[in-house]
């Protein structure tokens, strides 16, 4: 019985270990973006699906090469993800200037949009940098409801724009749990005059104004005040729909944003400690082993000799019996002795 207990707590233990170990930001099959900051050693941080963000902020280092050295990034929660239909809306700190996004930290990872003419200072961040730009360059992708699920009409179309590797896996999220009919993303560009939405149809930015749901046919006419704080208030047919509900529910809770970074000085110290309880534990193992084998080994010789130990012991209390009734017998009677 202790063989087995021990043997059962080393298999869960490993279990547990392993999956501690494998918390270090490795997951399988689950979408992630890398952020890399530095040219020369390529440090980088990775921005998690359905992550909670968070932990303290980096800075870009010096020695990056970096256009943006000493900007911060990273720290934001996920709590506060969602923003306005104001461009430049939905920072959680590192807001200076409410009037530009120019010289703005990068709460959640990622580079913010960018609109035609240097709107806010957007420029900054604009199609010269598309190489380096987190996630990728700036896609579209159009989110309509599938007819199946939604019963709606072609009006229920919406289109998120953002960096191709968050939109491309936001995207997976909208299909599975909006049902929204399969389209790939294309590439957006905000200065053709045939472009399919414009900085008025923005319905809601999240992420830091990285990210944007918008409605062809929705107007802000506040959209290009660049002191506006805009409003989450939005016509009732889309506030009410249960489809865009659950495009800005996804969205919200999907969206790819940037994990806290490591404790590196604790994985610098848990590998070796995991390595020598792990030798421990299987030396442990093993001795319980050999104990087990030794003890099955003794059962199976007594129940293969079960048949004569059992006739041993039948003879021995036979003759247990026997001598206790010759014990038991009366003195043979003492005749006469003749001289």
């Amino acid at each position: 019985m202790f063989a087995s207990n021990l043997l059962s707590f080393l298999f869960l233990y490993g279990l547990i270990a392993r999956v501690a170990y494998a918390g270090r930001v490795h997951f399988d099959n689950k979408p992630q973006v890398r952020v890399t900051t530095s040219f020369v050693n390529f440090y980088a941080r990775i921005m998690d699906q359905w992550g909670d963000g968070g932990g303290k902020t980096w800075v870009i280092s010096s020695d990056s090469s970096h256009p943006f050295v000493g900007r911060q990034f990273g720290g934001a929660k996920r709590t506060s993800i969602r923003g306005t239909n104001a461009f430049g809306s939905g920072y959680p700190y590192g807001v200076n200037d409410a009037s530009t996004v120019a010289g703005r930290p990068f709460p959640f990872g990622v580079w913010p949009l960018w609109w035609p003419d240097d709107f806010m200072g957007s420029d900054e961040v604009g199609p010269h940098l598309d190489g380096i730009r987190p996630g990728g360059h700036i896609s579209i992708v159009e989110l309509k409801a599938n007819k199946e699920e939604w019963s709606k009409s072609n009006d229920e179309t919406f289109f998120a724009l953002g960096d191709s590797q968050s939109l491309l896996s936001t995207l997976v999220s909208y299909v599975t749990w909006c049902h929204t009919s399969r389209v790939w993303p294309v590439r957006f560009d905000p200065r053709l005059q045939n472009a399919t939405v414009k900085l008025e149809n923005v319905l809601r930015y999240y992420r830091a104004g990285s990210f944007a749901l918008a409605h062809p046919t929705y107007t802000n006419p506040s959209a290009r005040n660049a002191t506006s704080q805009g409003t989450t208030s939005l016509p009732d047919g889309i506030q009410n729909s249960r489809f865009w509900q659950c495009l800005d529910e996804i969205t919200a809770s999907a969206l790819p944003i940037m994990n806290p970074p490591p404790d590196n000085r604790f994985w610098r110290v848990f590998p070796l400690v995991y390595r020598f309880t792990y030798w421990l534990m299987f030396i442990i193992g093993c001795a319980a082993l050999y104990l087990l084998a030794i003890t099955i080994a003794k059962l199976r010789d007594i129940l293969w000799n079960c048949d004569l130990i059992v006739g041993d012991w039948m003879q021995a209390r036979r003759e247990s019996k026997a001598q206790t009734a010759r014990d038991q017998r009366p003195p043979s009677p003492e005749y006469e002795t003749y001289p």
